[in-house]
């Protein structure tokens, strides 16, 4: 073998591994945590260049989030999957939850096959004529809300603040502020507090206060009746 091909061999080899390194998951994560350095990042996490994400939000073993804003304090565990969404504060979203993944269409089309409606799908032998179908559209989690394992959330929808989802639920629809839904397709069984209680929590919105706020008051949050009555005779002063 000839001194030139050697060479040439040993420089793709060279950049081969340097290729290897630079997206070695040890690298990819030191990346992460250098753009994101107030939130908390585990093994084998993919954040798309497009997610805005505020300070101590934590990302669990093997979650991808793409087109995402999440907010302060939320927590996403393992093995969840979120698109095009965005997720408001102190958000506790269960493992395996799937927001986002696009929708097919069920009764318009005479066929639910992407390749006549989405043009990624193309095949050379169907003709597309202009898009008329929405895929993907944009989901809305409020403020603290908890979402169960294994969770469904399907496109377009909008998930009130302080909403519970239970485990395996398919949300194929809007959701309520302080509700409990479960099921598949996910339904409202109870609402968390009165009437009162829930719209005194969002006006109040406790979730946008700053963190000297939360130092002070954070004791108050075992008993939603003392909140209320301390924060209303501290208004009324």
């Amino acid at each position: 073998m000839k001194l030139y091909n050697i060479l040439f061999l040993f420089k793709k080899f060279l950049i081969a591994c340097k290729m290897e390194i630079f997206n070695s998951p040890e690298n990819m994560l030191n990346k992460l945590e250098k753009k994101y350095p107030l939130i908390k990042i585990h093994s084998n996490v993919d954040i798309s260049d497009d997610c805005q994400i505020e300070s101590f939000v934590e990302l669990w073993d093997n979650v991808s989030v793409a087109q995402c804003s999440i907010g302060k304090c939320t927590y996403i565990a393992s093995n969840s999957r979120i698109h095009l969404s965005e997720i408001g504060r102190f958000c506790s979203i269960g493992h395996d939850v799937k927001i986002g993944l696009g929708k097919h269409p069920s009764n318009m089309f005479v066929s639910t096959y992407p390749s006549f409606y989405n043009r990624e799908f193309h095949i050379p032998f169907i003709k597309q004529n202009e898009i008329k179908f929405q895929e993907f559209e944009l989901i809305k989690i409020g403020n603290d809300v908890w979402i169960g394992d294994r969770v469904l959330i399907l496109d377009g929808v909008t998930i009130g603040d302080g909403a519970i989802i239970g485990t395996g639920a398919v949300v194929t629809k809007d959701v309520e502020p302080y509700s409990v839904s479960v099921g598949v397709p996910a339904k409202k069984i109870k609402k968390r507090f009165s009437e009162k209680q829930i719209s005194f929590l969002l006006e109040f919105r406790w979730w946008d206060k700053d963190d000297v706020w939360f130092q002070t008051y954070s004791n108050l949050f075992e008993d939603i009746e003392n909140f209320i009555n301390f924060f209303q005779k501290k208004i009324s002063l």
